[in-house]
């Protein structure tokens, strides 16, 4: 764990890693966040840096370094949960995940994303 001994109003980032050294709760200008991960592929996770943060609006709440080897599938904001389903490849890489309000059994979409892959040969790869 991670933390910074500062006023409740000063602390900017405070993080609880689960046993895979995931993320798994974290407190971020005195708000607290948890998340569960499946074990598929995440698409961003060998790129220089992980997009997951940016799509999900977190791009200031994590290390610049951290990377998430798979998937959110839940995200509970002070007890507000967010629900993500993933349909997947024949290679375990997301094709769309659909993030609900709530629980999937509500049915309360709140975004969709679709992935696509391309995979281009290079010069260097041809050698």
């Amino acid at each position: 764990m991670i933390s910074y001994a500062a006023p409740e109003p000063l602390l900017f980032a405070n993080y609880t890693y689960n046993n895979l050294n995931q993320i798994s709760h974290f407190t971020f200008y005195g708000e607290n966040f948890s998340m569960t991960y499946d074990n598929k592929k995440n698409p961003f996770y060998n790129l220089p840096y992980d997009l997951t943060s940016i799509i999900f609006g977190f791009d200031l709440a994590f290390p610049y370094t951290y990377q998430f080897p798979n998937n959110i599938t839940t995200l509970v904001i002070d007890e507000k949960e967010t629900t993500i389903e993933y349909a997947y490849n024949e290679e375990n890489l997301p094709i769309r995940a659909t993030s609900y309000l709530g629980q999937k059994k509500d049915q309360k979409i709140f975004f969709e994303i679709t992935y696509t892959y391309e995979i281009r040969e290079t010069e260097a790869l041809r050698n």
